[in-house]
């Protein structure tokens, strides 16, 4: 089950701007909040060595009822959030051969971010995420 994440201790406003940085295996999600043109407040959430597999999409609704997205009723009713995660996913399933021979992960943590523009399925082994708030005077170029 998908329960809402904090990554810093903050309640976080709904439809942040989403970035999302990949280099082979390492992803970082830079999610920022923005008011007039100005970007006000932005944290990293990285991964190193740690990818099993993203799905972005625009954020139309249309497109989340397909059999590998998260439906509704994977999420947590208790409260509404941003950025969601799963540890110890079910997922692991879309990414593991049913030979235990073949298997390549021992557990999946999935993320589910939802932006302005973007919805972020990211499903990453099990590790703990490196998180860094950023200057937001930077994103404001």
């Amino acid at each position: 089950m998908y329960k809402s994440w904090k990554p810093l201790g903050k309640n976080l406003e709904f439809f942040p701007g989403i970035e999302v940085k990949l280099d082979c295996r390492n992803i970082a999600i830079v999610i920022s909040y923005w008011r007039s043109g100005h970007c006000f407040y932005a944290f990293e959430i990285s991964f190193i060595n740690a990818l099993a597999g993203i799905k972005v999409v625009d954020e139309s609704n249309f497109l989340y009822h397909s059999k590998d997205w998260p439906k509704n009723s994977d999420f947590e009713k208790a409260e509404d959030s941003p950025i969601w995660v799963e540890k110890n996913s079910d997922r692991i399933n879309l990414y593991n051969d049913t030979d235990p021979e073949l298997k390549l992960y021992n557990e999946i943590d999935s993320y589910y971010f939802s932006g302005q523009n973007v919805v972020v399925v990211l499903d990453v082994e099990s590790k703990k995420p490196r998180i860094k708030e950023i200057d937001p005077k930077s994103l404001n170029d």
